[in-house]
């Protein structure tokens, strides 16, 4: 389940440049003239998923990313001739002119089928973690992609992971949780986006939502909801996990690479 609420409030300060970012451009949907920037749930043609599916979408976004640059990870869901090589242990990126965006008919196409196969939405509980883990899992050892996903770590640690995965050009699900105890309650947490001088301006504020990171900086991850790029304050994720929610449904997907013979985890 998504909620957001458009907001008009003001600036929040400036970015810094400190952190980690994935290596490659994000893919996202062709339009008309404009490239979104990841898949927008509001554009795809299922009520039930316009509605729900936040975390269809950000699975879809992270496949689609691991299919275009990791040779290890391709998939014929998304067209074309696997391209895998028979060495496991490669994961050179594809070549950098293939093409980062897709055509809207194939995008929802993908994000039927991963929600019809692997991803089951739930009217009004939407797809929880543990759900969208046991899916992921499910898709690599079909398509014998060398990746395990797991759901949350602890708190101290969630910054720390985050960069982790960034640096080893891994999109991080995560996940804005409901509040909690009380499902019901209305407080929502802040996305921003940011002007021409750099300074972030709140935008919107959402609950019970699934994003993709695409970048961390000192003060603010990067990330990709609704077809665009937005930021969200880590302090202010923190305080309203605490405060609000709880890290058991506010937590982020990690990967991390199946252990084969002769071949080195990229996190520990």
């Amino acid at each position: 389940m998504a909620e957001r609420t458009v907001s008009k409030n003001g600036s929040a300060g400036q970015t810094h440049e400190k952190g980690a970012a994935l290596s490659h451009p994000f893919p996202g949907v062709r339009r008309m003239e404009r490239t979104s920037y990841g898949g927008d749930q509001g554009q795809l043609p299922a009520k039930r998923l316009q509605k729900y599916g936040c975390g269809v979408i950000s699975a879809t976004d992270l496949l689609y990313y691991l299919h275009l640059y990791r040779q290890d990870c391709g998939s014929f869901l998304f067209g074309g001739e696997r391209t895998r090589r028979q060495d496991a242990g490669n994961t050179q990126a594809r070549p950098a002119n293939r093409p980062v965006s897709a055509e809207p008919e194939a995008y929802n196409s993908w994000a039927g089928y991963l929600a019809a196969r692997y991803f089951p939405v739930l009217p009004f509980l939407g797809l929880n973690g543990f759900m969208l883990v046991f899916g992921l899992n499910r898709y690599f050892r079909k398509n014998r992609i060398p990746l395990w996903a797991g759901w949350g770590v602890p708190s101290k640690k969630l910054w720390k992971r985050i960069e982790q995965m960034l640096s080893g050009d891994l999109p991080v699900i995560l996940a804005i949780g409901p509040n909690f105890p009380f499902l019901w309650g209305r407080r929502k947490l802040a996305l921003y986006t940011k002007d021409s001088g750099g300074a972030c301006q709140k935008a919107l504020e959402t609950k019970a939502h699934y994003v993709t990171v695409t970048g961390a900086e000192d003060l603010w991850l990067e990330v990709s909801s609704w077809g665009k790029r937005y930021y969200i304050n880590k302090e202010e994720y923190l305080e309203y996990v605490r405060r609000h929610s709880c890290f058991l449904t506010s937590n982020l997907v990690w990967l991390r690479e199946k252990k084969r013979p002769g071949r080195r985890q990229c996190e520990k």
